[in-house]
């Protein structure tokens, strides 16, 4: 089964550079956070130092899903622009389908 597909393909390079103000704003947070998202521990004592362990384990966990969605930001925007030009030259041809461009894992 094939379902119609509705494109404005002169919206792909606009939503691009909204993609990249997002993913330039995501990475400098992350940049920003990443310092203080491992603290050392406030004393010796067993507490402080299981503290300071848990929250670096934490922001580890938060900081590498972070990284992944900042690249899959980047692949999609530098995917929109190709192919806004491709679906036009094949839309004005006629065309049935348009390629997929880049590789996105789930």
């Amino acid at each position: 089964m094939t379902l119609p597909l509705d494109v404005s393909p002169e919206d792909l390079p606009g939503i691009g550079s909204v993609l990249a103000s997002i993913e330039g704003g995501l990475a400098a947070a992350l940049g920003t956070a990443a310092a203080g998202a491992h603290p050392i521990a406030a004393g010796v004592d067993s507490v402080s130092v299981a503290a300071a362990h848990c929250f670096s384990a934490y922001s580890d966990g938060i900081s590498s899903c972070s990284t992944r969605g900042v690249g899959y930001l980047q692949n999609g925007l530098n995917a929109l622009h190709p192919v806004s030009i491709g679906y036009s030259a094949r839309d004005t041809s006629d065309g049935g389908s348009v390629a997929a461009r880049g590789n996105f894992p789930h």
